[in-house]
């Protein structure tokens, strides 16, 4: 029988002394610290900021090295300088040198921010110009101007989507205001990525209305607008609420101005117009009873032009052609007349109706399924009235958003009306000649 081995005698464990004087970079990166000072040879070989040796956060370039600082192999792989600048800033007390609160040595503030500056920037513009814009009101103790800079925001605290929504049209209105500047595109690469994640969050909740969320819709479908209004034209052929000219532009889908009236239509006043929406209550209940004396034109210092005799005329032309689609026509034509009315009065320049009527956008609000669908079709008599309502957005100077779309929405319209209906559209295209005469700089002059 064959005997087993005597096992081997155990080794002799050499003696260790536990070292608590490592540098951080060291005890960070768990390898052993020579503890040489001002910098041990750890960090001087990687170029890090050894805590042996003064903590300024920048990292340790030896004689004769150069600044690129070009890592060797082997370790350290993750960004230890970034690592150990921020380590060595969290241990130094604020007011101290390379603390949160102290300057660099440019004069600038520590750039490192625990939150999304863009985002602050956006919604501070919104809460302090964008909103006023919304508003046209003189000071900020106006009640409207007070619900978009404060009751919006706050909502969009519960309601991201709308959130989403106000940081949109904020970038929107900083490129337009910076239009000539390079950040331009910045803000609106901004904008339209808001929008997109605001469109989203609010078309899964329009699914689901309910009274805890049906003012957010409401706000938001509103916002969508302006930024409908703000974005431009997605295409040559979008004209708002249809396409012309084999466009595919998404105007047909994006513009929810129905969709802010199919909210106020399926929910209840008191409910939707309650707790951070009350102000709207008071406001759409002015403009209902409001009867006023004389036309928007007076009232905002713009020009009067000659309207009634060209809707005349494009009166004539949708009786002549007639048609199934005729009621459709003349109950879109009598709207859009009551608009030009209380924009720029009668023959004498007077208008005695009431104030609903002075809101261009209120011909959108009321446009009915079945005009909609001409327009969808390209219906030449269709595209017709619509290129005499965009003469209204002339004006619309102060609003911002509304930049450019007059001329857009006549010259798409233009070019695929057709040579039958061409000769009506002189008078619309005449508007685009004479609007360099209602601008704003000649206003003042």
């Amino acid at each position: 029988m064959a005997t087993q081995p005597s096992p081997a005698p155990p080794r002799a464990r050499r003696p260790h002394t536990k070292s608590r004087n490592g540098c951080s970079m060291c005890k960070l990166r768990k390898v052993k610290c020579t503890e040489e000072r001002p910098t041990c040879k750890s960090c001087t070989r990687f170029g890090l900021a050894c805590s042996l040796g003064p903590l300024d956060g920048q990292p340790v370039v030896s004689e004769g090295s150069s600044p690129s600082l070009r890592r060797g192999r082997g370790r350290p792989r993750n960004d230890w300088i970034s690592t150990g600048a921020s380590q060595a800033k969290q241990n130094t007390p604020k007011g101290a040198p390379g603390g949160h609160s102290s300057p660099s040595s440019d004069g600038a503030l520590d750039s490192t921010c625990p939150w999304d500056t863009s985002v602050a920037e956006l919604l501070l513009h919104f809460v302090s110009s964008t909103s006023c814009s919304f508003a046209a009101s003189e000071g900020p103790d106006d009640p409207m101007q007070k619900f978009w800079s404060f009751n919006v925001p706050q909502l969009g605290l519960t309601h991201h989507f709308v959130m989403h929504l106000i940081l949109a049209i904020a970038g929107h209105h900083l490129a337009y205001l910076r239009a000539n500047e390079p950040s331009a595109k910045h803000y609106n690469l901004l904008a339209t990525s808001h929008a997109s994640k605001g469109l989203s969050g609010f078309t899964a909740a329009l699914a689901n209305p309910n009274p805890g969320n049906c003012g957010a819709l409401y706000v938001s479908a509103i916002l969508v607008c302006y930024c409908t209004f703000a974005g431009g034209p997605t295409a040559p052929g979008d004209l708002l609420v249809c396409s012309v000219g084999g466009d595919s532009g998404d105007g047909t889908s994006r513009l929810l101005i129905q969709g802010v009236r199919i909210i106020r239509e399926m929910v209840d006043p008191t409910t939707l117009f309650s707790g951070l929406l009350e102000p709207l209550r008071s406001a759409i209940a002015n403009v209902s009873k409001n009867q006023n004396s004389e036309p928007t034109c007076k009232r905002n210092g713009f020009p009067r032009i000659e309207w009634e005799g060209p809707l005349e005329h494009l009166r004539e032309v949708v009786v002549t052609t007639g048609g199934i689609d005729m009621p459709a026509h003349i109950h879109a034509l009598d709207g859009l007349v009551v608009i030009y009315h209380a924009a720029y009065g009668d023959r004498d320049g007077v208008y005695t109706g009431p104030d609903l009527n002075s809101h261009i956008f209120g011909w959108l609000y009321r446009l009915r399924a079945p005009f909609l669908d001409c327009l969808h079709r390209n219906e030449p008599v269709s595209l017709l009235i619509l290129a005499y309502y965009a003469v209204l957005f002339k004006t619309t100077e102060k609003c911002w958003y509304m930049d450019g779309w007059m001329e857009h929405l006549i010259l798409a319209i233009k070019n695929v009306i057709g040579p039958d209906f061409a000769c009506w559209m002189q008078w619309p295209i005449a508007q685009i000649s004479n609007n360099a005469s209602t601008s704003p700089e000649s206003l003042n002059n």
